[in-house]
């Protein structure tokens, strides 16, 4: 008599070697305390362990959850502390009003100079003194401003608060401020613009707290707080290279936003190729492939280039110079990744070079209907490629991904058209029900 041998998915193999996994990494969490507390294990060791294995069992979710709580904290107390003073700011003398201006951030001062004495290690405490210490900052600066009239513009403020704020992160180890004074160089650059000042200096702001995402980053790559700190970094260097090259949008916006998510995309699938497959982990394939597809199915539209300027010379403008410094960088990252990968993500990358043709097709006066067609065509490729490698590989998040990018570009090229209410009524009940017959096939065959 035969042995029936259940044939085990590789997904449900998977599945469960995470699950065990997990349950002996929260045993192992569990008993250091013991550990230590018999001298087995030193503090640091102990430490050691939890970086490496990351923020499995309660340990972690207690830290994540009190770094969040002491966040919040540290704020609503700043914001209560600024809105007490400037509720009560017009009674009071300039004399009182210069010595109260600094009590916010004298104190922040004394609390964190405390903790670095007594040797606080925790993370919600450095995360949540960082943040008080910044809003102390800030208060303190607007309110001798205004007492003093030292910053009629709110660029100069803005750039002087960030400039003070930046060596907290590196002096108490707090990264939580890294966010906000990201938010507040992008802002800068913004005022600048407008103004017409330099917003070039942007690059060397945002370069201040690399070193230390370089650093948290090395130790525990795929943490929360690292992958916060890159995706940040990369939000804030899109919105501030895009700001800086305003003058050439309107003709280059499509090859510009292309390269910029290109190397976005491609940065992330060359160096952070070992993160583990969650979207969550890994910001910068998901911000360059999501900024992808918006451009490529932005550039199906007819107002995309029906403006579209045209001139008869051509001058490289410091604008024009970084858009091709963009471009060549895009362009030998595609290279790197079919090399290294062997073809594999190259579809995605390669929407640099169907952005060149276009951009070259409207410079040269070429029908819009070209540019139309091109980059359809892109875009059906790409949900179709998503679609069949989630058939080959039996994986419903790409399946319905690739059919989310051919409805995406089905609605598109409807409403961009002059088809009938009727064809139109007919073809998304069409795609409805491929939607739910591919579901169901995939779902039954795993």
């Amino acid at each position: 008599m035969g042995v029936g041998v259940r044939r085990i998915q590789p997904s449900r193999l998977s599945g469960g070697v995470n699950a065990i996994r997990k349950k002996y990494i929260s045993w192992l969490y569990a008993e250091l305390p013991d550990l230590v507390g018999r001298n087995i294990l030193s503090p640091e060791a102990a430490g050691r362990l939890r970086e490496y294995y990351g923020g499995f069992g309660r340990e972690g979710k207690r830290n994540i959850a009190s770094t969040a709580f002491a966040i919040l904290a540290a704020i609503l107390i700043g914001s209560g502390i600024i809105l007490l003073l400037a509720h009560n700011w017009d009674d009071l003398s300039r004399e009182i009003r210069a010595v109260i201006s600094f009590v916010p951030l004298v104190f922040a001062q004394v609390l964190a100079g405390w903790g670095i004495w007594r040797g606080k290690d925790s993370r919600g405490w450095k995360e949540g003194i960082s943040i008080f210490w910044m809003l102390a900052m800030g208060s303190s600066l607007s309110l001798i401003s205004q007492t003093y009239h030292l910053y009629n513009d709110p660029d100069t403020f803005t750039l002087t608060w960030m400039l003070l704020s930046i060596p907290i992160s590196y002096l108490i180890g707090g990264g939580a401020i890294i966010p906000l004074y990201l938010l507040g160089i992008t802002i800068w650059t913004g005022m600048t613009q407008s103004l017409g000042g330099h917003p070039t200096f942007f690059w060397l702001l945002i370069s201040l707290p690399l070193p230390y995402i370089w650093a948290i980053s090395r130790k525990a790559p795929y943490r929360s707080g690292p992958v916060l700190l890159r995706a940040s970094f990369t939000i804030s260097l899109i919105i501030g290279t895009a700001i800086i090259l305003a003058d050439v949008l309107d003709e280059y916006w499509v090859l510009i936003f292309s390269s910029i998510f290109a190397i976005t995309y491609l940065v992330g699938r060359i160096w952070f190729e070992e993160a583990p497959r969650r979207v969550g982990l890994q910001p910068l394939r998901a911000i360059g492939s999501s900024g992808l597809l918006v451009i490529a199915i932005s550039a199906t539209f007819k107002s995309s280039w029906k403006d579209f300027a045209r001139q008869e010379s051509f001058s490289f403008s410091p604008e024009i110079i970084l858009t091709l410094v963009l471009l060549a960088g895009a362009i030998c990252l595609f290279l790197l990744c079919l090399v290294r990968f062997k073809g594999s993500g190259g579809l995605l990358g390669s929407m640099v070079l169907v952005a060149l043709a276009g951009t070259v097709l409207a410079r040269s006066g070429a029908a819009i209907g070209i540019n139309i067609v091109l980059f359809t065509a892109y875009v059906f490729v790409l949900g179709l490629a998503n679609l069949l490698n989630g058939i080959k590989e039996r994986n419903i998040g790409l399946i319905n991904l690739g059919m989310v990018i051919i409805c995406l570009l089905i609605v598109v090229r409807f409403f961009d058209s002059n088809l009938s209410f009727t064809v139109r009524g007919v073809a998304f009940i069409v795609t409805g029900i491929g939607f739910l017959i591919t579901n169901i096939i995939i779902l039954r065959k795993k």
